[in-house]
């Protein structure tokens, strides 16, 4: 582990790239999950894919990757007048537009398909709508709080984690990240003494909320200057893809609440992070890692729409291809209808409008524009 040398210490487009690939990597795991998934189950062809629980640690990776960007993307409001403002503006106008428009179109889907919310879900109504939409866990029947749409589980963790570290903006950066690290820790262990707590409170206590911890604590080093060596950042990336496909291979699959899941899971996403973010070397520049860091650039889009695109194939086509007797010819249309539209719904929708409130945004603060990294 080295110092860098201090012109060095901003980052900029090497750690971007790193972190955009990142993303693309853990949205590609958690996108085929759910195709393995919905063969195995939906379909009843399980026989197809192997198991592929592996995918859900792409979820860890992300908890890792937003942690760590909330730190290094916040770095010119921390302390500064009107920042704490800034900072929940921007992370509504990058969050929430993008994900009511899903929530609304699972919504219509579930009225048309089952003629209303309470038939679908087993007698919950609009209280549980309203709360899918506003990021606030409900326990409904059968369930242990997820919303309407059901990957946003982990925006709900999202927005916790931005409600909690955007209070404390106005702090020195070092302070914002300690004191959000206790916070979590202290809530984390509160769950595990009373392990009882209805929604919402139970859901907040849940260990994933550490696996921001690390992130937070890796740029809190980038920040410092803190870079790695390339056979350390080698070791991290080997022995966290190491422990990963052990556990791929021990078919495990852990729960929101399990407290070995960031142990599995949320440690080897940890060492990924922090092997590449803080490698002394970049990652090269070629066609591979960039076209990773554009997958991550698409990532929001792709992870918020790709499971409404799983069942598209058998919903315009099953009556006039037997998809059955094609399962790959399935298979190859399931991969186009999750993955095509999330890109082109990045491209053309959540792209410009996120560009066109972030401006609008930034003409109403007098301080310097921070450091350009989307979350």
């Amino acid at each position: 582990m080295e110092q860098a040398p201090e012109q060095k210490r901003t980052g900029g487009a090497h750690v971007l790239l790193s972190i955009q690939a990142l993303r693309g990597f853990a949205v590609l795991g958690v996108i085929l999950l759910h195709i393995q998934l919905y063969f195995a189950g939906k379909l009843q062809r399980g026989d197809l894919l192997p198991q592929f629980s592996i995918g859900a640690a792409g979820i860890d990776l992300f908890f890792v990757i937003s942690g760590f960007v909330m730190v290094y993307a916040t770095e010119r409001l921390f302390g500064q007048p009107g920042g704490r403002r800034i900072f929940f503006q921007r992370r509504i106008a990058r969050i929430v537009p993008m994900y009511w428009v899903a929530t609304t179109i699972m919504l219509l889907y579930v009225i048309r398909q089952y003629g209303g919310v309470g038939e679908a879900t087993g007698g919950a109504g609009l209280p549980y709508v309203i709360c899918s939409y506003l990021f606030i866990p409900y326990g409904r029947p059968n369930d242990w709080g997820a919303p309407l749409l059901g990957v946003g589980w982990t925006l709900i963790f999202e927005m916790y984690f931005y409600t909690v570290f955007g209070l404390l903006v106005m702090w020195p950066r070092r302070a914002v990240v300690l004191t959000v690290s206790a916070f979590f820790l202290l809530v984390v262990a509160i769950g595990q003494i009373f392990p009882t707590f209805p929604n919402p409170i139970g859901y907040w206590t849940h260990p994933l909320v550490i696996e921001f911890v690390f992130g937070m604590m890796l740029a809190l080093a980038f920040r410092n200057g803190v870079r790695l060596t390339a056979p350390v950042s080698w070791l991290l990336l080997v022995a966290g893809l190491a422990v990963a496909t052990w556990s791929w291979r021990q078919q495990y699959d852990f729960h929101p609440d399990s407290v070995a899941r960031m142990f599995v899971w949320g440690l080897p996403a940890f060492a990924v992070v922090g092997g590449l973010a803080l490698a002394s070397r970049e990652l090269p520049r070629n066609l591979f890692w960039r076209a990773l860091g554009f997958v991550g650039n698409a990532s929001y889009s792709l992870y918020l729409f790709h499971a409404l695109g799983l069942g598209v194939p058998a919903m315009f086509l099953g009556r006039a291809i037997d998809l059955a007797q094609h399962p790959w010819v399935h298979l190859a249309l399931i991969v186009i209808s999750a993955t095509v539209p999330g890109v082109l719904i990045y491209l053309f929708a959540e792209k410009p409008l996120t560009a066109w409130l972030q401006r609008r945004i930034e003409r109403r603060r007098s301080e310097p524009a921070s450091v350009p990294l989307a979350a």
